[in-house]
């Protein structure tokens, strides 16, 4: 069943002179990203943590299927994998299909035939999420293209492709962290919500989530980005960005329903902690000061390696709005 809407509402204006906009870019699955002692190398790998596999597949051809099959919480091994409908199956159909881990999604094959037609069928399959980059069309194929020319260093597999001989099926497969009110950031993906459809926001206390990629890490070439969901004071998301490339200054701002921008200042280097402006309020996110903590309760930074610990760092600020 197909759930939701379609499109986030942005609004607002910019306290500093910028507004980056968000650069989806074939995805980098982090060897450094285990956390579990089997050391997983790739985004699909059985024990990847917080993660749900998309497999989309045809037979002989046609008979085109998708199943969703998600990490257990604690990593307690994989949940049963659960098959999604098709109503129909072609060149060129759209299948708009729902999971409650990954939230709506569409999948398309966009070319058939070939040197045997009766068995290479349907293929380059679009794969296109909600929660990712609102809708970013995903060619697969060229994901794996990607993977294997190494254009962006090749860190682990997001994608890859099977072929079982015997029954002449196809079958793709991608791994995406899970959909979550506050978004994980796994081998270089956050899955969000689209922002809440109300008309205005709540005041009162408004909190961020922010996850901050290192430069050189999972795409980034020599610049940093960001992921952010902004929070009301009643605790819904109201905007939203998902690594979204800081400008030449180092400034991102995020559009939100406030009616103030949130920005984002990254500084020159790693050492250096991320500076947060909002109308008349700015604040610096040191580990080691006691006024930020307190006023703003800034988490962003903290840790070993200034919070970098697998090419990104993740906290949580909050300000009066």
């Amino acid at each position: 069943m197909f759930q939701g809407a379609d499109a986030a509402v942005m609004a607002g204006g910019s306290s500093f002179d910028s507004l980056a906009q968000r650069d989806p870019v074939p995805v980098v699955a982090s060897r450094r990203y285990v956390g579990h002692p089997h050391n997983s190398k790739n985004a699909y790998d059985e024990y990847t943590q917080d993660k749900c596999n998309i497999q989309i597949s045809t037979t002989k051809g046609g008979n085109c299927e998708t199943w969703v099959q998600c990490e257990k919480d604690n990593n307690k091994g994989q949940e049963k994998a659960v098959q999604l409908p098709w109503s129909g199956c072609g060149l060129n159909f759209h299948q708009l299909l729902y999971h409650e881990l990954v939230g709506n999604f569409s999948v398309e094959f966009t070319q058939a035939g070939g040197v045997n037609s009766d068995v290479d069928g349907l293929h380059h399959p679009i794969l296109s999420l909600a929660a990712y980059h609102d809708w970013y069309m995903l060619n697969i194929e060229d994901q794996l293209q990607w993977q294997k020319d190494g254009t962006w260093g090749g860190k682990g597999d997001f994608c890859k492709r099977d072929f079982d001989t015997t029954r002449a099926k196809y079958t793709w497969t991608c791994g995406f962290p899970k959909l979550a009110k506050v978004s994980t950031s796994n081998f270089g993906v956050t899955l969000m919500y689209q922002d809440s459809d109300k008309p205005v926001y709540t005041p009162g206390w408004c909190t961020a989530h922010v996850t901050q990629y290192q430069r050189n890490e999972y795409g980034n070439k020599n610049s940093y980005a960001f992921a952010v969901q902004i929070y009301d004071g009643a605790g819904d998301q109201i905007g939203h960005v998902q690594k979204a490339s800081v400008d030449d200054n180092g400034h991102l701002a995020v559009n939100s329903k406030l009616p103030f921008t949130l920005v984002l200042d990254a500084g020159p280097d790693d050492n250096t902690p991320v500076r947060f402006a909002y109308s008349d309020q700015s604040w610096v996110c040191d580990a080691s000061d006691d006024a930020v903590k307190k006023n703003h309760l800034c988490t962003l930074g903290t840790g070993d390696e200034h919070g970098y610990q697998n090419g990104d760092r993740t906290g949580d600020m909050g300000f009066p709005c």
